[in-house]
């Protein structure tokens, strides 16, 4: 049988334990996900530099996908650890990696961020079947796809370390 580990979510969050049987541990850090667009870039953009500090300090990988839909969404940092990293090596290396993450980013590294960032943007673009699910699921809420493109692009064209620290704030 699968041993439930749980650690706590963050200060608004809470403890959420799942038994299920898997092949290797793994940790999921997750946030919520705003339904505006330019929150929603802001979001994800912080996450992509969290996640990235994350492997940094991890032996096994961590990964980032999204969860849930409308006001119930989350993205979702997937931490596995190597084979010969513990669940708690694991944990306390994804904590060191996120608790460090905007004491590290300066200006240099908000550059390479919003790049990055620019980069995923337009490749969650490209022809598949989650941007077309994206899109049919704005449409029905009745959102202009331009409108939305555009302050999705001006949101992470605006990233900085103080708006990462604001956005790490509030989600």
């Amino acid at each position: 049988g699968a041993k439930p580990t749980t650690a706590p979510a963050g200060p608004r969050g809470g403890k959420v334990t799942v038994k299920t049987e898997l092949r290797q541990p793994v940790i999921a850090l997750a946030w919520p996900l705003p339904t505006a667009p330019a929150q929603r870039a802001k979001v994800m953009s912080v996450a992509a530099l969290l996640n990235g500090r994350v492997n940094y300090h991890l032996k096994g990988r961590s990964y980032l996908t999204t969860y849930g839909e409308g006001a119930a969404t989350t993205v979702t940092m997937l931490v596995e650890p190597a084979h010969d990293e513990s669940i708690d090596d694991a944990l306390e290396a994804a904590e060191r990696g996120v608790a460090g993450a905007l004491q590290w980013l300066e200006d240099e590294e908000a550059q390479s961020v919003k790049q990055a960032s620019q980069a995923e943007f337009y490749q969650s673009m490209e022809d598949s079947f989650d941007r077309d699910t994206q899109i049919a699921r704005q449409l029905a809420r009745g959102e202009s796809i331009a409108d939305n493109v555009q302050a999705s692009l001006t949101a992470i064209g605006q990233l900085s370390r103080d708006t990462a620290r604001d956005v790490s704030r509030e989600h």
